[in-house]
C-alpha cells in the first residue's frame, strides 16, 4: 500500500546504486513510472527490479544481507522471524512505531532519517545500509537478529507459545481472536522514552492547540471524546442523532468532525454547543486519549483507535 513520491524513488535508486553490494528491488507496476528514465543503464549488473516477489522465500534466502523496508507489520515480523537485519523507512500509520522497535528495542537495524520535507536522501540511505552491512554495529545487529530468529522458531515449535495459543484457540473455538502488534507510540506506554511523541503521518491538518488547551481546562474524567477515524463517513441523519445524544449528556464532549463532513452538522449546532463541547476538524488522538480529562471514547472501532484506547485504559462506546 505504501506509495513513494517521485523524488523519494529517485533518492532510493541513487542510494542503492552507489552502495557496493547488489540489490533486489520490488517496485509495483503502477509505481515504475516514477523510476529515473535512465534506471536501466544504472542497473547494468548491479541489481534487479521486479514488480512483485515471494517475499518470505527471498527473506529466507542465503543471499539476502539486509532488508530496506517501509516497516509494515507483516514485513517487519517476517524479517524479525527470519533473522534479517533491517533499514527502516517508515511511511505512515504504525510504521514509525515499528521502526522504533526495530532500532531501539530489538536492535536489529537502523532507521533512515528524513529531512525537513520528509524525504530520505540517498546519502542517508547508503549510510544506513553500510551501518547494517559493514558498520561498527554490524556484529551486534547480527547477534540480535539470530537471537530473535531462534525465539521465533521456539515459539512456533511444538509446545512453544504460538503453538500452545493456536491449540487453545481452536479448542475453545475462539476463531475471532486477533494478535496484537506494537502500534502505540512508545512514549505513551514506556515512560523512559520521552522523544517518541511522533506517531507516523497524519492525513489531516492537526488542531492541536485548541484541542489540548480546551482539554486542560476541563475537570478530570469529564469529557466524552468522539472520533470516527480517517476514512469513515456517517450519514447526515446519524450525525444529527449523534449530536443530539451528546448535547443531552451532562458531561462535556470533544468531537472530531473532518472538514468535509462538517456540512452534515445541524445548522444550529453552534448554538447547541455553547459551553457544552468543542468540535474540531482533527486532533492528536493519542495525546487526547492519554489526557486526564477524557472519560470515554465514542468510537467507530477501527483497529488502531481500538488498540489505542485499550492500551491507554479508556472506556469505549462502540458504533462500528
Amino acid at each position: 500500500m505504501a506509495q513513494l513520491e517521485v523524488v523519494q524513488v529517485e533518492e532510493l535508486f541513487l542510494g542503492l546504486k552507489r552502495y557496493n553490494d547488489k540489490f533486489l528491488w520490488v517496485v509495483n507496476e503502477s509505481e515504475q513510472t516514477k523510476l529515473p528514465r535512465d534506471f536501466k543503464e544504472g542497473l547494468s549488473n548491479k541489481g534487479l527490479i521486479v514488480s512483485w516477489c515471494p517475499q518470505l522465500e527471498f527473506l529466507a534466502h542465503k543471499a539476502i544481507g539486509c532488508f530496506v523496508t517501509h516497516c509494515g507489520w507483516n514485513s517487519t515480523l517476517e524479517a524479525l522471524s527470519l533473522g534479517v537485519p533491517m533499514v527502516a523507512l517508515p511511511q505512515w500509520s504504525d510504521q514509525s512505531t515499528n521502526a522504533k522497535y526495530i532500532m531501539d528495542f530489538w536492535r536489529i537495524g537502523v532507521k533512515a532519517l528524513a529531512d525537513e520535507i520528509r524525504i530520505v536522501r540517498w546519502k542517508v540511505i547508503e549510510g544506513c545500509i553500510k551501518e547494517v552491512m559493514q558498520g561498527e554495529r554490524r556484529e551486534e545487529i547480527k547477534r540480535n537478529t539470530l537471537k530473535w530468529r531462534e525465539l521465533a522458531i521456539e515459539a512456533v515449535a511444538k509446545g512453544g507459545s504460538s503453538d500452545r495459543n493456536i491449540v487453545s484457540i481452536f479448542m475453545s473455538k475462539l476463531l475471532s481472536l486477533k494478535t496484537i502488534g506494537p502500534t502505540i507510540s512508545s512514549m505513551y506506554l514506556y515512560k523512559k522514552i520521552q522523544d517518541d511523541k511522533e506517531y507516523g503521518l497524519t492525513m489531516y491538518k492537526l488542531d492541536t492547540d485548541s484541542c489540548m488547551k480546551w482539554s486542560n481546562e476541563q475537570p478530570n474524567e469529564f469529557v466524552i471524546y468522539v472520533s470516527f477515524g480517517s476514512t469513515t463517513q456517517l450519514q447526515v441523519v446519524q450525525v444529527e442523532e449523534l449530536f443530539l445524544g451528546l448535547t443531552q449528556c451532562n458531561d462535556m464532549y470533544l468531537w472530531v468532525v473532518k472538514e468535509l463532513e462538517q456540512t452534515k452538522l445541524p445548522r444550529d449546532f453552534k448554538e447547541g454547543l455553547s459551553d457544552k463541547g468543542l468540535v474540531v476538524s482533527w486532533c492528536p488522538q493519542l495525546e487526547v486519549l492519554a489526557h486526564k480529562a477524557i472519560e470515554c471514547f465514542v468510537i467507530h472501532c477501527g483497529w488502531s483507535s481500538t488498540l489505542e484506547a485499550l492500551s491507554l485504559g479508556v472506556p469505549m462506546v462502540a458504533l462500528p
